[in-house]
C-alpha cells in the first residue's frame, strides 16, 4: 500500500485524525515548523500504520501521550524543539521497529525508563537539552545498531559507562556538561566508525589514548573543558600522513602538554588554547588568517606584537599597565566612545586590537550548519524604540566558547556592562519565535550568569536591549569576560548556525580615581583594596593592625585604620560590595536550612541571587574575639587570590554588626563529607579521580607559596577545607587563619591556629611557622585521599588507629599497596601512580622542614616530571 502523506498545509485537529477511515492507512505525518499548538493528541495512536512521526520545531507543550506506544509500525518519532515536559512513558518500549528518536530541546525530566534497554532496532537518538536525572543509563550500551547518539546538556550525571563499547558502528557521539563522576576514554576503543566525536565538559581525564587517529578516525574531534593530561598522540600526528583529513581539533581547556609538531598547521582549525604546551612559538601559526587557537600556553617567544597570539601567554605580564577603561560595540563599527569588532573570526581564531588594548577569541563550530554566522545583524525597524540600534543592531555570536580580554588595564576595581539583545530569534508566534538561545558568563573564571537567556531578561521580548551590570577585582592587569554554550536552549531555530552566546558591546570603566601621574605597577595597585599588615608578636603584647582602603563605587574615601581589637562600626570605612537586604533574600534570612556549615568564626550559609547564581555566605560571629580582624583578614587576602584550585571571594557586607563574606557556592561540599560522611553523602572517587584532587590541591598551594605576589601560608590544610565545584575539582577554602608572610623572613612565631593531626609537629610544639607547615598538612591529606580513611579512625585495631603511623609501618614492611582504599582494589589504577603519590605524601610529613620538598615540586613529582626519594626514614614522632 503505497504511503499517504498529510500535508503540512493541514490544520492541527484531532478531529481530522478522527474522521474517516482513509486516515487510518496514513504512513507519515509531516507537521513540522507549523506554528502547532497545544498538546501531542493521544489519537495519534489511532493511525495504525504510522511508520513516521515528525511534530519538531512547534509549540506542543504537556507529556508525551503514553498511547503512542501502540504505534507498533512507527520507525520515527521526531518531537524536537516543543515545550514537552514530564517523564519519558514506559510504553515508548512497544515500538519494536523505532529507529530515530528525536527529543531534544524540550523540558523533559525524570529517568529514563530501565525497560528502554530493550530499544535493539534503535539507530538514532537524540535527546539534549532536557532535564533528566540520574546517571547516563549503563541500557544505552544495549543498542547495538545505534549510529547517532547525542546526550548535550541532559543534566545526566557521569561517568560515561563502559557498556558504550558495545556501540561498534557509532557514527556520531556529542555528550557535553556531565556531573557527577569522571571517566576516561577507554570505552571508545572498539567504536572504529565514530567520525564525529564531541565530548565537551564532560569530566574526562587520562591521556588521550594512541587508538585515536590509528584504528578512529575522526573528522571532528572535540575534547574541550576536561581534565586531559599527556600529549597529543603520534597517532593523530600521523594521519595527515595517511591522508586521513581531520578537520577540526578542538583540545583547549585541558592540562595537556608537550612540544608541537608542523603537522597540525595542515589542520582546517586547530584549539589548543589554556593548556600547557611549550617549546618555540612558530610565528606562522599566529597570523590571524589561520584557524589556531593557541593562547593561554607556555611558549616561548620573541614575538611581542599586541595582534599576536604570544601576547597571551601563561604568565604574561604587561610591563606597563596604562588603560583604565575599554568600550566594544561586538560585532559592530566604531561608534561614539566604543570600538569597532568586525573581524570575521572563524572556528578557532583570534584577534587583538592594533593597540593591543583588547582581544577577542572564539573556539567552536556550529554543528550541522552549512553557513557559519559569526556576526550577525538584526532588523533595524524591529529594533525596540529606545533601544541603540548602533549599539544592538549587530552582535559577536558564537558556537560554544567566546572570550574578550581587556589588557594592560590599571589593577583595581571595575564596573563591567553587558550589553544584549536578542536579533536573531523573532516574536510573535512564527517558526522563527520558537528559538531558545542559553548560555552562562563567567567574569575572571567565576559563573556569574547561569542559563542566560536574553529575551527572557527583556520580558520576553526580541530586539530589547539589556543591561548587565557586575563588580569585578583586576589585580594582575589583565581582565578576562567568558561567554559559554553549555549545549542548552535549541540548535537550530531559526538556522543551525547561529545558536550559541551573543553579546552586542562591552563598556569596563573604573571604581577608583585614576592615576594619571604614572604608569607604574606599585602605584596602579593603590587603586584597589591594599594589602595586608601584619604585626608583632602577640605574647610580646603588640597590638596586630590591618591596614585597608577600600574604594567605593561612587563616594571615594580616604584610607582610614582600624586597630585588631578595637569594635568601633565599619560602615563608614568600608564600602559594601552586597547589601544587607540582598543577602538576606538570597539566604532567606539565614534560615537553618540553608546552614551548610560551620567554623571558629562563623556559619555558612547557601544563598542564591536574583540572577540565579548560588552564593555561600560566611556569617562572622559578632562575638568572636578576633572576629572583625579575621574578617578584614580573609577580605584582604582572598581578594587578591585568582586561581582554578582556590575559592573565590565575591565580595563581603558590613551593615550594623554584620560581618559577611561572599562566596562562590561548591555543589559538592568538602573532601571530607565525600570521603568520610554519612554514607548517602560519600562519591565513588575512582584513582584518577583521587590522583586529580592530590594534584589539585597541590597546584593550589604552590599558587599560595610561590605563584602569587603574596606569600600566604594557609595553616589549617585539611580535607574539610577542600571543596568541590559541580566538576569536582578541588578548591581549597577558609582563609580565615591565612597570614601574609615578609619574603626576608625564615619563620614567624605564632598563636596556634589549625587542626590536631594536620598540623606538622614544629608548629604544633613550638609555634614555629613556615609554608612546610601547610606542606606538611598536605602530606596528611594525601594520605587520606590515597586510603579513603581519615587520619585518626578510632574504630580501627590498635595498631591502625592513626593513618601516619600505620602508613609508614607498611612503607619498612614495603606493603605500601594495602594502604589503597579497598574501594579501590579491583578497579583500574596504576601500581606506579599510586606508589608514587603515597611517597610523596610520605616525604611531604617529613619531620624536618628542611627534608620537605616546596609545593611547585610537589606537583612535578605528583606529575611525574621530577624524580621523588623512594628512602624514607621514620619520623621519630611515629612511636614504635
Amino acid at each position: 500500500m503505497s504511503a499517504r502523506i498529510m500535508k503540512p498545509k493541514m490544520r492541527w485537529s484531532v478531529r481530522c485524525i478522527r474522521q474517516g477511515r482513509s486516515f487510518f492507512h496514513v504512513t507519515r505525518i509531516y507537521l513540522k515548523s507549523q506554528n502547532l499548538t497545544g498538546v501531542v493528541p493521544a489519537e495519534l495512536a489511532n493511525l495504525t500504520y504510522l511508520e513516521e512521526m515528525s511534530l519538531g520545531m512547534n509549540h506542543l507543550s504537556g507529556h508525551i501521550p503514553k498511547e503512542l506506544g501502540n504505534l507498533i509500525y512507527l520507525q520515527k518519532m521526531d518531537l524536537f524543539s516543543n515545550e514537552l515536559y514530564g517523564q519519558l512513558p514506559k510504553s515508548l518500549v512497544n515500538l519494536t521497529r523505532l529507529k530515530m528518536l528525536y527529543i531534544e530541546s524540550n523540558q523533559l525530566h525524570g529517568k529514563m525508563p530501565q525497560i528502554y534497554g530493550h530499544f535493539h532496532g534503535l539507530e538514532h537518538f537524540v535527546a539534549s537539552s532536557n532535564n533528566f536525572s540520574g546517571k547516563i543509563p549503563d541500557f544505552i550500551g544495549n543498542w547495538r545498531n545505534l549510529t547517532i547518539l547525542r546526550l548535550e546538556a541532559t543534566s545526566l550525571e557521569g561517568p560515561i559507562p563502559s557498556t558504550f563499547s558495545n556501540l561498534i558502528q557509532l557514527e556520531d557521539l556529542r555528550i557535553s556538561y556531565l556531573i557527577g563522576g569522571g571517566s576516561n576514554l577507554s570505552f571508545m576503543q572498539n567504536l572504529t566508525k565514530l567520525t564525529t566525536i564531541v565530548l565537551r565538559s564532560a569530566l574526562i581525564y587520562g591521556e588521550i589514548p594512541q587508538y585515536l587517529g590509528h584504528s578512529i578516525k575522526p573528522k571532528i574531534l572535540d575534547l574541550r573543558f576536561n581534565n586531559l593530561t599527556g600529549s597529543i598522540p603520534k597517532a593523530l600526528e600521523n594521519m595527515p600522513e595517511k591522508r586521513l583529513k581531520i578537520e577540526y581539533l578542538y583540545l583547549g581547556n585541558n592540562n595537556l602538554s608537550g612540544i608541537l609538531q608542523e603537522w597540525l598547521s595542515t589542520i582546517n582549525n586547530v584549539d589548543l588554547s589554556y593548556n600547557y604546551f611549550s617549546g618555540e612559538l612558530n610565528a606562522s601559526w599566529i597570523k590571524n588568517e589561520v584557524q589556531m587557537n593557541l593562547i593561554q600556553n607556555s611558549f616561548n617567544s620573541n614575538i611581542s606584537n599586541g595582534r599576536d597570539q604570544a601576547y597571551l601567554q601563561r604568565g604574561f605580564t604587561c610591563q606597563a599597565p596604562q588603560y583604565t577603561s575599554v568600550a566594544i560595540n561586538c560585532g559592530g563599527n566604531p561608534w561614539g566612545t566604543y570600538e569597532g569588532d568586525t573581524n570575521p573570526l572563524g572556528p578557532s581564531s583570534y584577534f587583538s586590537s592594533s593597540d593591543g588594548k583588547w582581544a577577542v577569541s572564539n573556539t567552536g563550530l556550529f554543528m550541522d550548519a552549512e553557513d557559519h554566522k559569526w556576526i550577525v545583524a538584526g532588523d533595524n525597524s524591529e529594533i525596540d524604540k529606545g533601544t541603540n540600534t548602533e549599539m544592538y543592531g549587530t552582535a559577536r555570536c558564537a558556537p560554544s566558547s567566546l572570550r574578550y580580554y581587556a589588557l594592560c588595564l590599571q589593577n583595581g576595581e571595575y564596573n563591567v556592562q553587558l550589553y544584549f539583545a536578542e536579533i536573531v530569534i523573532s516574536n510573535g508566534v512564527t517558526f522563527a519565535s520558537l528559538g531558545r538561545r542559553v548560555f552562562d558568563v563567567y567574569l575572571q573564571g567565576t559563573r556569574r550568569l547561569k542559563d542566560f537567556n536574553i529575551k527572557d531578561a527583556a520580558g520576553g521580548s526580541s530586539y530589547k536591549g539589556v543591561i548587565r551590570n557586575f563588580i569585578v577585582n583586576v589585580t594582575e592587569n589583565f581582565l578576562e569576560i567568558h561567554f559559554f554554550w553549555a549545549g542548552k536552549g535549541t540548535f537550530d531555530i531559526p538556522v543551525k548556525g547561529t545558536y550559541g552566546p551573543l553579546v552586542s558591546a562591552i563598556k569596563i570603566s573604573p571604581n577608583f580615581e585614576i592615576n594619571t601621574t604614572s604608569n607604574d605597577r606599585n602605584e596602579s595597585n593603590k587603586t584597589m583594596i591594599i594589602g595586608i599588615v601584619s604585626g608583632a608578636v602577640i605574647s610580646l603584647g603588640f597590638t596586630l593592625c590591618l591596614s585597608f582602603v577600600f574604594i567605593r563605587k561612587r563616594n571615594r574615601r580616604k584610607r582610614k585604620s582600624l586597630a585588631a581589637n578595637d569594635d568601633t562600626e565599619l560602615t563608614d570605612i568600608i564600602s559594601s560590595t552586597f547589601s544587607l537586604e540582598v543577602i538576606k533574600n538570597a539566604t532567606n534570612d539565614f534560615n537553618p536550612e540553608n546552614k551548610i556549615g560551620e567554623g571558629g568564626f562563623g556559619a555558612v550559609f547557601k544563598g542564591t541571587l536574583l540572577d540565579g547564581k548560588m552564593i555561600a555566605v560566611k556569617q562572622m560571629f559578632p562575638k568572636a574575639r578576633r572576629g572583625i580582624r579575621d574578617f578584614l583578614n580573609e577580605v584582604g587576602t582572598i581578594s587578591a587570590m585568582q586561581h582554578p584550585n582556590l575559592v573565590e571571594l565575591y565580595g563581603f557586607c558590613v551593615e550594623g554588626k554584620q560581618l559577611l563574606l561572599v562566596y562562590e557556592y561548591m555543589e559538592n561540599n568538602s573532601l571530607a563529607r565525600c570521603l568520610f560522611g554519612p554514607q548517602e553523602c560519600r562519591l565513588n572517587l575512582d584513582w584518577p579521580r583521587r590522583y586529580n584532587i592530590c594534584l589539585g590541591i597541590a597546584h593550589g598551594l604552590a599558587y599560595l607559596h610561590e605563584g602569587s605576589r603574596l606569600r600566604i601560608i594557609h595553616r589549617d590544610i585539611k580535607t574539610m577545607n577542600i571543596l568541590f565545584d559541580q566538576d569536582l575539582n578541588p578548591k581549597i577554602s577558609d582563609f580565615g587563619l591565612a597570614k601574609l608572610f615578609d619574603q626576608d623572613k625564615t619563620h614567624v612565631t605564632t598563636r596556634l591556629a589549625g587542626t590536631m593531626g594536620y598540623m606538622a609537629p614544629e608548629y604544633a610544639l613550638k609555634g614555629h611557622l613556615t609554608e612546610k607547615a601547610d606542606v606538611y598538612s598536605f602530606g596528611v591529606v594525601v594520605l587520606e585521599v590515597v586510603s579513603g580513611r581519615s587520619r585518626i579512625d578510632k574504630k580501627l585495631r590498635e595498631e591502625m588507629v592513626y593513618l601516619l603511623e600505620w602508613s609508614w609501618h607498611l612503607y619498612e614492611k614495603k606493603m605500601l599497596l594495602d594502604l589503597l582504599d579497598v574501594n579501590l582494589k579491583n578497579s583500574g589504577y596504576s601500581k606506579k601512580e599510586v606508589l608514587r603519590v603515597i611517597n610523596v605524601g610520605l616525604l611531604c610529613t617529613h619531620e624536618s622542614p628542611l627534608q620537605r620538598p616546596s609545593m611547585s615540586t610537589v606537583v612535578g613529582m605528583l606529575e611525574g616530571k621530577i624524580e621523588s626519594p623512594v628512602s624514607h626514614s621514620r619520623p621519630s614522632y611515629i612511636l614504635g
